[in-house]
């Protein structure tokens, strides 16, 4: 895909949610046709409702992992995340100093 599909994708969705009474989109003099996005009181609403939801249903899967499992995936997760730092590292995506 290229970007001006991607920003006329990006654009569609803001509208959809500006429609919905969920984000405000607000111009700013010198930016051109570019908008800030804020969410509104029902936007931010929801996002709370969500933000609580998601975070109940991930206590409960975590619950339900044990805390053996819950260690096993702590050691690989960090194991991953120190091979990906390396090659981020090698690709000069980030410097050695992180």
């Amino acid at each position: 895909m290229n970007s001006r599909a991607g920003f006329a994708y990006d654009n569609f969705a803001m509208m959809k949610l500006a429609k919905d009474g969920l984000v405000k989109l607000f111009t700013t003099p010198g930016m051109g046709n570019r908008k800030i996005i804020a969410l509104t009181e029902t936007g931010m609403d929801l996002a709370n409702t969500t933000v609580r939801r998601l975070l109940k249903a991930e206590l409960r899967a975590l619950k339900n992992m044990g805390t053996e499992r819950i260690e096993q995936f702590i050691q690989l997760y960090s194991e991953l995340f120190s091979a990906m730092q390396e090659e981020f590292i090698k690709e000069g995506l980030c410097d050695e100093s992180r």
